[in-house]
């Protein structure tokens, strides 16, 4: 018995491990590949802490969401890079990963989100529009 919960917490540790070393040392590290084990043991990770901080909060699952959409992006390209797919393939599957955590988010939260996006948007499109004209 004592052997089995030795592996748990070993297994625990390696998943606690990978989300660390990705969050430190891979953050936005879209080169090179990730193995199986980081990939799975990061996305469990994420996974995991968001729906308990949904639980306790939705502003709080909300910011680990915005915190983790580049790292999860970076590793999804990285370990799909590493089954030999096309990288460009994993950053659209990431978008599914956005979307999917989006839906798990509240109403209200939502639609701060979308809110959020469109100012931003709007900033935008003005700071461009106001740019000088480009000489041909």
């Amino acid at each position: 018995m004592k052997q089995y919960f030795t592996h748990a917490l070993e297994y625990i540790k390696n998943i606690l491990n990978n989300c660390k070393d990705v969050f430190r040392n891979h953050y936005a590290d879209f080169q090179g590949t990730a193995t199986r084990s980081q990939f799975w043991g990061f996305i469990l990770c994420i996974f995991v802490c968001f729906i308990i901080l949904r639980s306790i909060a939705s502003i709080l699952a909300l910011l680990l969401f915005l915190g983790a959409i580049t790292p999860c992006i970076a590793i999804t390209v990285r370990r799909i890079r590493n089954a030999g797919i096309d990288y460009r393939v994993g950053f659209l599957i990431s978008l599914l990963y956005i979307f999917g955590m989006l839906n798990m988010l509240s109403a209200k939260v939502l639609m701060l989100v979308v809110n959020l996006f469109n100012f931003v948007a709007l900033i935008a499109l003005v700071i461009l529009c106001v740019l000088p004209s480009k000489k041909q």
